[in-house]
């Protein structure tokens, strides 16, 4: 099996920095992902997120047990508690996604952060945990469009648990997207391919050396990743966990991260474990 991960991430419209937080992480055999996006309200969100997505790549990468359904729900409940001190108020949506060297993927998610399948259009596997959709089955684009979207029925939050709901698949091929609703909710579905087409052809040409790209999840009108310095815009970061050389997370950018990012080496992600 190969994989190649993209992540591409861009400061949203509601909030002055951004809060979108990816992580990847892989061990022989198994690939695992997580995106999760700090909540709107509350000044610190983004920092809830990147704590959440920290904690949970470090201990995917630094334990040998299976990871279903039942395992991630116990490490998340674990990380709930572990970070309810310091983000009293944390809330954030999470996608998780885990797929093993035979093809069958896990999926949990909470929140408005979606997984879609792209094949010429992007075809999304289940709906957001929002007011808008909550007592009516609506379609994507109505919920985009809807006031009552950004107010989540479920997400990460801090004041309590809730279990994130599951989607087990026995097959996972071809490209798939973890997205916020950034990108879900803020372009329409034909500017959709257009981005990602545009954010693909970005990316070749600047990132750095490495032989996987990262690419989760998109955001509007993408620019530029993993073109480290003298910038004055977004990219993503890397951070090589401590006692975990296998794991790699990611987040935005500051100098702390871009400096990380320049001594990356494609040796820290283990390629052949992701074939």
């Amino acid at each position: 099996m190969k994989i190649e991960a993209r992540w591409l991430s861009q400061k949203g419209t509601r909030t002055d920095d951004n809060r979108d937080h990816a992580g990847i992480a892989g061990r022989h055999g198994e690939f695992f992902a997580i995106v999760a996006d700090g909540a709107t309200n509350g000044s610190n969100n983004g920092g809830y997120a990147r704590a959440i997505v920290e904690a949970v790549v470090d201990r995917f990468a630094g334990t040998d047990d299976a990871w279903g359904h039942e395992l991630m729900q116990a490490k998340l409940r674990e990380i709930h508690q572990a970070l309810r001190t310091s983000f009293p108020t944390g809330s954030a949506s999470i996608i998780l996604f885990h797929v093993t060297d035979k093809g069958s993927s896990t999926v949990l998610y909470s929140g408005d952060c979606l997984l879609g399948r792209q094949d010429g259009q992007v075809h999304w596997q289940f709906k957001p945990h929002t007011l808008a959709n909550a007592l009516a089955d609506l379609p994507l684009d109505a919920i985009a469009r809807s006031t009552t979207r950004h107010l989540l029925t479920q997400s990460f939050r801090s004041r309590e648990f809730m279990a994130p709901e599951v989607l087990a698949e026995q097959t996972a091929s071809g490209t798939l997207l973890l997205a916020t609703d950034g990108f879900w909710a803020e372009l329409t579905e034909s500017e959709h391919e257009p981005s990602l087409a545009a954010a693909s052809q970005l990316l070749q040409r600047e990132m750095i050396a490495a032989c996987y790209n990262y690419c989760f999840p998109p955001r509007s009108r993408p620019k530029s990743c993993w073109k480290m310095v003298d910038r004055p815009i977004f990219t993503c970061g890397l951070r090589r966990p401590r006692n975990n050389p296998g794991a790699i997370s990611h987040g935005r950018r500051d100098n702390l991260w871009a400096r990380r990012c320049r001594v990356f080496q494609t040796s820290s992600l283990a390629p052949s474990d992701l074939r």
